[in-house]
C-alpha cells in the first residue's frame, strides 16, 4: 500500500515493480492473476504432452507387438490351407474354442 492506503505496489523478479492506485488496483490484481494462470496452464500442459508422448510410443509399440502376432497367424493358417486334407488330419490340430463355440462340436 502507498502512504494514503490507496494503492497497492507489486515487486517481482529482476527489480520488477507495479504500482497502481484506484480502479488500477483491480486491474493489476486480475492481471496478475491471469498471468499466473495463464503460465500454469501452459506449465502443466508441457508435463501433459510429455506423458501423452510417452504413452503413444507405448500404445504405438503394443499395436507393433499385435500385428506381428496377427501376421504370424495369418502366416500359420495360410501353410495350414495348403496342405492336403490327409497331411491335416496328420497335424491333429485342435480346433480353436471360438469355432467350436459356433460349430457346437
Amino acid at each position: 500500500m502507498d502512504n494514503n492506503g490507496n494503492g497497492i505496489e507489486v515487486q517481482g523478479p529482476h527489480g520488477f515493480k507495479i504500482r497502481a492506485h484506484g480502479v488500477l488496483v483491480y486491474i493489476t490484481l486480475i492481471m496478475i492473476l491471469a498471468l499466473g494462470v495463464v503460465g500454469g496452464i501452459v506449465y502443466f500442459s508441457h508435463l501433459s504432452n510429455k506423458e501423452g508422448q510417452g504413452a503413444l510410443q507405448k500404445g504405438q509399440s503394443h499395436i507393433l507387438e499385435a500385428q506381428g502376432k496377427i501376421l504370424d497367424a495369418q502366416r500359420e493358417t495360410t501353410y495350414v490351407l495348403t496342405l492336403s486334407a490327409e497331411e491335416r488330419e496328420k497335424l491333429k490340430l485342435q480346433m480353436p474354442d471360438t469355432l467350436r463355440a459356433r460349430t457346437g462340436r
